[in-house]
């Protein structure tokens, strides 16, 4: 956990910043002592300072700073959503064990009250009386005692006992009379003297820091008839989040040597936390070096060890300050980056090239933001000791080929370690990468609607069935998931034409969706858009197609683009037949002069693209029936009763997202530029065809039908 003054939306050099700032170690041991745990507290001081931030224009400085952040930081604690499960230490839930009839009883994180690094909450230096009261205020057993409270009383018996405010203060602070603070303080006093709390060493003398010493020795060394010499008779071993906990030297000993044998050639690195001696625990990692294992809390009293507390969560592991990973080589113990070519020794050799090759890597900390974030989102997953991992858009900093690598690079690791994995993205590289590593994968897309939140799910068969069509492989269509409106067109210049009259439309006023909302896509033709199409609507993309008008002419393929869509053919399958039934596709004979119309004047010519596009034209043409409905759009339907059948059947389709191009195809727009898709759009691009009324009119259907998706 970093510092999370870096995530304020404010600057900290601001004088009001700073100055609270100044107030962040205590108000974080304060909401440490109100919740339990200590990411817990800095996400409480987050909130404090954000609240305090926004209503500093209504801080008139009646009170104090302090006082009105304590304010603050109460009411915080107080809105956090209260759990069935109050936090606890293991030994206030369950009898001890013994090696024998030993269940571990995996419980999550938040049943158990968490250890904190004295750093984030005590102060530097003070006057020693005061610094030892707090410290007393932060152990596990009177933090886990205050979980008993109730919240008011809770943080009555904080602010009075604890940070020694006057009563009418509190009073003021919490709204309510002097009187009732008193009496929430008797019954908070009363509830903790029912407990019996046993109190540690103040402060660590000569004889605790030899103590120390031995502990450490002994541990290492794993002499184990050593280490638990050094423990009081009634002495405690627990390890969260198992709820077994053991009693006495002789039961940590059968531990050590039965089940807890692994611990065998760990390395120790001294921490403070809870007020107390503590120590990050690392297990011999068989690729080399240490892995982290737990965080130690160690209790003291009259020259014996009386508790220790071994929190199996490698996550506490940064909020602690202390590395990630531990090389035999290295004091400085940084992680080091690059490649080496001479061969690891052995676990108890020594090899003086590789030892000097390993020092000359150069340090994690000395690369850039986006080599940093990418080994940053690897590390957890190397170093969980849980089987699910949550990441939060893991693609920051990143370009988008180290996003497609990460992706490759988690999918992997999740496969090998039999983890699952549940992250949040905007990334289509990150996503891509994922779906290459060949990981089981699922996609769940969540859409927020005013105040609710909508989640449609992609199974992993699902999805895999889309990722090996190569039309969408190697195309645009994963960035649908990120849009509010996916337009299904027919090729790469459809969509660039489209784009363009979508900014047109946009430039003239009155569209409710902004262009960067609106992702088109293109299909490779009109018999990819149902399969794309049946794919983002499963993840509840809205989506929308715009073929051209002949999409009609095949009603099987009219029909599977509709009902990927969600639409249903019985409803436009009366009206489809009406309206092709007076199209004629028998062409009538070509008449050779219009071929030789069509070429230039001078035989000798080279027969260059714009010539070649205006034969292929009228021999499409010739004949009229389906070739003059791509040419001349909806006026080729005829009149009559097929012409309003056409006319409510399109009308129809719109309704349910498929959007036909009313002029016939693309080029219909102006049948005087260009020629060919690629240099026809190039060249109504300059001339501002995009612009005209046509094209924005069928971008205004076509938005209009997705916001009805």
């Amino acid at each position: 956990m970093g510092a999370v003054a870096d995530t304020l939306p404010f600057p900290v050099s601001d004088p009001f910043a700073a100055e609270m700032e100044n107030h962040r170690r205590e108000l974080t041991g304060y909401c440490y002592r109100m919740l339990g745990a200590g990411s817990e507290a800095e996400d409480a001081v987050q909130e404090t300072f954000l609240r305090a931030w926004r209503g500093r224009g209504g801080f008139e400085r009646r009170a104090t700073l302090r006082s009105w952040l304590y304010r603050i930081a109460t009411n915080v604690c107080l809105d956090m959503p209260q759990r069935p499960q109050r936090r606890a230490r293991p030994m206030d839930l369950v009898s001890p064990a013994t090696t024998e009839t030993a269940v571990l009883g995996f419980r999550p994180d938040e049943h158990w009250v968490q250890p904190v690094a004295d750093a984030r909450v005590l102060p530097e230096g003070g006057d020693p009386a005061e610094l030892t009261s707090l410290r007393e205020s932060i152990r596990l057993a009177f933090v886990a005692a205050l979980q008993f409270l109730p919240p008011r009383q809770r943080v009555v018996l904080i602010l009075r006992e604890v940070l020694h405010m006057q009563a009418s203060e509190v009073a003021e602070l919490l709204e309510t009379t002097t009187a009732s603070v008193n009496s929430a303080l008797q019954r908070a006093r009363a509830t903790l003297d029912d407990l019996d709390l046993e109190g540690d060493e103040p402060e660590l003398d000569a004889v605790d820091q030899e103590l120390l010493v031995r502990y450490v020795t002994a541990f290492e060394e794993y002499d184990i008839d050593a280490f638990v010499s050094l423990l009081r008779e009634d002495a405690t071993f627990s390890m969260p989040p198992h709820a077994l906990w053991l009693r006495g030297p002789l039961e940590v000993s059968r531990w050590m040597l039965g089940p807890g044998i692994g611990c065998k050639g760990s390395r120790l690195i001294a921490t403070r936390a809870n007020g107390c001696p503590a120590f990050a625990s690392y297990k011999i990692d068989p690729a080399g070096g240490h892995a982290p294992w737990s965080i130690q809390v160690v209790e003291l009293k009259e020259g014996r060890v009386t508790g220790i507390h071994n929190y199996l969560n490698t996550n506490l592991f940064e909020s602690f300050g202390v590395p990630l990973h531990l090389d035999d080589y290295s004091a400085a113990r940084r992680l080091k980056v690059g490649h080496l070519d001479v061969p690891a020794p052995t676990r108890d050799s020594e090899d003086a090239s590789y030892r000097d090759a390993l020092l000359a890597l150069p340090e994690l900390a000395e690369q850039g933001d986006g080599m940093r974030s990418f080994f940053g989102q690897l590390l957890p997953l190397l170093a969980r000791t849980y089987p699910l991992v949550l990441v939060d858009e893991p693609e920051a900093f990143l370009h988008p080929p180290q996003a497609a690598q990460l992706g490759r690079a988690l999918g992997e690791l999740v496969t090998e370690n039999g983890v699952q994995l549940m992250l949040a993205t905007h990334d289509r590289h990150l996503l891509s990468g994922l779906l290459e590593s060949g990981v089981d994968l699922s996609v769940v897309r969540i859409d927020r609607h005013r105040k609710a939140a909508l989640a449609q799910q992609l199974s992993a068969s699902e999805l895999q069935a889309v990722w090996a069509d190569p039309a969408v492989r190697y195309s645009n269509a994963l960035d649908g998931l990120f849009h509010r409106l996916v337009i299904l067109v027919e090729g790469d210049g459809d969509a660039r034409f489209y784009a363009a009259s979508l900014d047109a439309a946009a430039e003239q006023g009155d569209l409710p969706l902004a262009p960067s909302d609106v992702l088109f896509v293109p299909c490779n033709g009109k018999g990819g858009m149902a399969k794309l199409a049946r794919a983002l609507v499963g993840l509840g993309v809205p989506v929308v197609a715009s073929p051209d008008l002949d999409i009609l002419q095949k009603a099987g393929e009219l029909r599977a683009l509709l009902e990927a869509l969600g639409g249903t053919w019985s409803d436009v399958a009366a009206n489809h037949t009406a309206a092709v039934a007076g199209i004629v596709n028998k062409a009538a004979p070509l008449v050779i002069s219009d071929l030789v119309r069509a070429l230039p004047s001078d035989h000798t010519a080279p027969l260059d693209e714009d010539v070649g596009e205006r034969v292929r034209r009228l021999l499409r043409t010739a004949g009229g029936g389906w070739a003059a409905v791509k040419t001349a759009g909806i006026g080729a339907l005829g009149g009559g009763g097929a012409g309003a059948a056409a006319a409510q059947l399109l009308e129809t389709l719109d309704r349910m997202g498929l959007v036909a191009v009313r002029e016939g195809e693309l080029e219909s727009f102006d049948h005087a530029v260009g020629a060919g898709k690629t240099h026809w759009v190039a060249a109504a691009l300059e001339v501002g065809v995009h612009k005209r009324p046509g094209p924005v009119e069928h971008i205004r259907r076509l938005v209009e039908a997705g916001l009805h998706q």
